[in-house]
């Protein structure tokens, strides 16, 4: 008789526990999806550096080291970090529109990015071959160097995040 009695107890016991666990399930799978759809609808912010160097009328040495803000697949902000070199005293028109130039990539998709192109020259020794810029960024006038050095490290930095995440 007891062991009837442990036998209905167990048995009761399970049949409330698979109860309350079924109507806890749909509480816990929809936190699940939830939580999901928040990483789905929130995108990542990635920063990435890229660097370049072009040499242009034979001896100027143009360095650049950029930091691109990506929000997905949109570029948020490219700034030249200290230490880069890429003007000269004799060519001001970086130091008068760099700002402009910058915010031309504000926007931009990595795809626009990759289909940039941005070469150094081919004579470095050639005093009016600055390299060269096609795509959806325009160089400065009278800072094409400036402009293709800049380019050139913004796409390094595209190739950085495509590494990471954009395969």
């Amino acid at each position: 008789m007891m062991v009837k009695k442990r036998m209905a107890m167990v048995l009761s016991a399970l049949a409330l526990t698979s109860l309350l666990l079924a109507s806890c399930a749909p509480a816990q799978d929809a936190s699940v999806q939830d939580a999901s759809e928040q990483t789905d609808a929130a995108e990542t912010t990635q920063t990435a550096t890229g660097t370049a160097t072009l040499t242009w009328h034979g001896t100027t040495q143009f360095v650049a080291a950029v930091e691109v803000t990506v929000t997905g697949d949109t570029i948020d902000s490219v700034t030249v970090r200290d230490g880069s070199m890429v003007s000269t005293d004799a060519f001001t028109g970086w130091i008068k529109g760099q700002e402009e130039y910058l915010a031309q990539y504000t926007g931009k998709t990595l795809e626009q990015i990759k289909a940039l192109e941005a070469k150094a020259p081919e004579n470095p020794k050639d005093h009016h071959d600055g390299g060269s810029m096609s795509g959806d960024v325009d160089a400065i006038s009278g800072a094409t160097a400036s402009s293709t050095v800049v380019a050139m490290a913004v796409k390094n930095a595209w190739k950085r995040l495509k590494e990471v995440d954009h395969d």
